[in-house]
């Protein structure tokens, strides 16, 4: 998608992070298609925890259909907390997955429980104190979450 997003906005600084990790990520699937897909556009290797972007710096981050390779709840929070750290005050999260739900059953069968159900991401997003500010689907197998920082209490 790096690519097509570039493309439609020629002057934003787009940078493309990949948190794979073989030793996070151990679903033979990912591994196997890390090994065979080369990227479309330049990246940086990074932890999934630990970016090296400056906090409050980022107006959007993307997490396109990559989010639900971290299997752990603690992996996809920590994930998500580092989307925060970066954001800037107005920022927003864009999330793009697939979800566990009837239409992926329908098309994948059981592989569909690969993917993370909708109560799951929600849960993911609360844990790190993102708040959804819009959810629709693109086609009846992509499921996009808008988030926001969540207001601090004073």
């Amino acid at each position: 998608a790096s690519p097509v997003v570039q493309a439609k906005y020629p002057e934003m600084e787009l940078k493309v992070l990949d948190f794979f990790d073989p030793q996070t990520l151990t679903e033979q699937s990912i591994q196997r298609a890390h090994s065979l897909t080369s990227p479309a556009s330049p990246q940086e290797k990074a932890p999934f925890d630990s970016w090296p972007v400056a906090a409050d710096s980022q107006d959007v981050v993307f997490a396109l259909s990559a989010a639900h390779e971290l299997r752990k709840e603690g992996q996809r929070t920590a994930f998500f907390l580092e989307a925060k750290r970066v954001l800037c005050c107005d920022g927003t999260l864009i999330v793009i997955e697939q979800l566990r739900d009837v239409f992926n059953f329908a098309c994948f069968g059981a592989a569909a429980f690969h993917f993370l159900s909708r109560r799951t991401w929600l849960r993911s997003f609360e844990a790190a104190k993102l708040v959804v500010k819009d959810e629709f689907t693109i086609t009846p197998f992509m499921r996009v979450f808008v988030l926001q920082k969540g207001i601090a209490a004073a």
